[in-house]
């Protein structure tokens, strides 16, 4: 976390995609069901070109670690209804944020074909 925040605070994207890789390789590895951790790593993988475009979203960094740390407080607490809450919710902002990249692309390529 501390690795995260120190990037975030410097606006370094780039290193903080990677402290953040391994904060959740973290969470993924001791949720304590191989399955799910598999899963969560193949998705990871094929989400990673996103993961890191998203990081550059203005105040998106902020936000993430804001999230993070929910999430490792209440892990930190044994609190696993907490944890799962927040880990959804972080979840939930990451397929908003996928959303708008999408529609902000489409938009994009929509006025290149029209020659604006």
């Amino acid at each position: 976390m501390r690795e995260c925040e120190d990037h975030a605070t410097t606006g370094d994207a780039d290193s903080y995609y990677y402290a953040n890789a391994a904060f959740h390789g973290v969470v993924y590895d001791s949720c304590g069901n191989e399955y799910l951790r598999q899963q969560v790593h193949s998705l990871k993988r094929a989400l990673q070109p996103y993961r890191r475009l998203q990081l550059r979203v203005p105040d998106r960094m902020r936000r993430s670690m804001a999230e993070h740390r929910e999430i490792a407080d209440a892990i930190a607490a044994g609190d696993a209804e907490a944890a799962e809450n927040a880990a959804r919710d972080h979840v939930l902002v990451q397929v908003k944020e996928f959303s708008q990249l999408v529609r902000t692309w489409r938009q994009l390529s929509g006025s290149e074909r029209n020659g604006r």
